[in-house]
């Protein structure tokens, strides 16, 4: 059952959780910019003591060995980073899409409270001053609008009960 703490701090959480979306949109993205295979090979080549390169351009077979198992194994913590991403990503966008959709059925004036409160990170007294009403009516207008929200969010709860 949603509570309408529970409401709230989804509320409060709003643009936290837009940036770290954000966030994780671009190192999903990033992720394919990591060091190459060639970068690693080549940052194990190794050097005679005189700084030259032996046989150049060429490696030996423990260096060879080793650039193999480093390539495997950053190849499995790519993709484990990736599923990582895409599963708390996919867990955001939801919880976010969720939210705005019900946001969005509210009363004009409900949705326009919340998304000044919440949404926009403006104080009571800026959106009473804006909408031309008391703070104690935008402030009724919030907990009915939190009502609201937490009684959609527990239609389906009840729902799958």
């Amino acid at each position: 059952m949603f509570t309408t703490e529970m409401i709230i701090a989804m509320l409060k959480a709003y643009m936290r959780n837009t940036r770290i979306i954000s966030q994780l949109e671009f190192e999903l993205e990033s992720i394919a910019r990591l060091v190459t295979d060639e970068d690693i090979i080549s940052s194990l080549m190794l050097y005679s003591s005189d700084s030259e390169a032996v046989n150049a351009g060429r490696i030996s077979d423990r260096t060879s060995d080793a650039a193999m198992r480093y390539q495997e194994d950053a190849l499995t913590v790519r993709s484990e980073m990736e599923v990582s991403l895409k599963r708390e990503l996919a867990i955001l966008r939801s919880d976010k899409a969720r939210l705005d959709h019900y946001v969005g059925l509210l009363e004009d004036r409900q949705k326009e409270v919340i998304l000044g409160l919440y949404m926009d990170g403006s104080a009571v007294g800026d959106l009473a001053v804006q909408f031309d009403f008391t703070p104690k009516t935008i402030r009724a207008r919030k907990d009915r609008a939190v009502m609201e929200l937490c009684a959609m969010f527990n239609r389906l709860t009840d729902i799958c009960k």
